[in-house]
């Protein structure tokens, strides 16, 4: 009998951008990020924000929409953002990732298109898992809107969904493909919110 030991190291590389006003089309942030594997062709693009986010942010869709409109020839905005519920509640609907996979198969999302996720960090989680169990992983960009996510989920590589009366019981480590801490939606953060961010995500 012989017994052979597989040993696999994979190594991960992904960029983290700190910048203000990320979606306007003088910010090349977005778009560097967005291209730096592949310049030469267009990227499919559908994108998750947090039902809070967009509450707070009305403008958002179509700031997003603008931005991609200016970059036609390097970005394809498959469809308009997709709001989904916020907080905890998000990963304790068990239908949710389902919903997600349903979208981005109607969408027609391969492994090569991309995914944007803007919100807390359990939208971050439930979106990053809906993608990465989707075609075995589909491109995630993330952008953490609280002071806690931009600190810890947002950057991290891990995802999850609640489960069996369990926190974090489903879930994948899959690195995004960019991070992006956009200080402009902290400032619609409560002080109180800001506050118990830092006390948490500190060290």
């Amino acid at each position: 009998m012989q017994s052979i030991v597989q040993k696999i190291c994979v190594p991960y590389e992904y960029p983290v951008y700190f910048t203000d006003d990320l979606f306007s089309p003088e910010n090349p942030c977005f778009l560097n990020a967005l291209m730096r594997r592949e310049p030469w062709r267009r990227h499919r693009l559908f994108t998750v924000i947090d039902e809070g986010v967009a509450d707070r942010h009305p403008a958002l869709c179509e700031r997003i929409g603008r931005m991609a409109d200016h970059h036609r020839s390097q970005i394809d905005l498959v469809a308009r953002p997709l709001v989904v519920p916020g907080g905890e509640s998000a990963k304790n609907d068990p239908s949710a990732p389902t919903r997600l996979h349903q979208a981005f198969n109607t969408h027609r999302l391969d492994r090569h298109a991309s995914v944007l996720a803007i919100g807390g960090g359990a939208v971050l989680d439930l979106v990053g898992y809906a993608a990465s169990t989707m075609h075995r992983g589909l491109r995630l960009l993330r952008i953490p809107t609280t002071v806690l996510a931009q600190c810890d989920s947002g950057l991290g590589v891990k995802t999850g969904i609640n489960a069996f009366d369990k926190k974090n019981c489903l879930g994948t480590f899959a690195p995004p493909f960019a991070v992006f801490n956009d200080r402009q939606f902290l400032d619609t953060l409560l002080l109180r919110d800001r506050i118990a961010g830092i006390g948490e995500g500190k060290p």
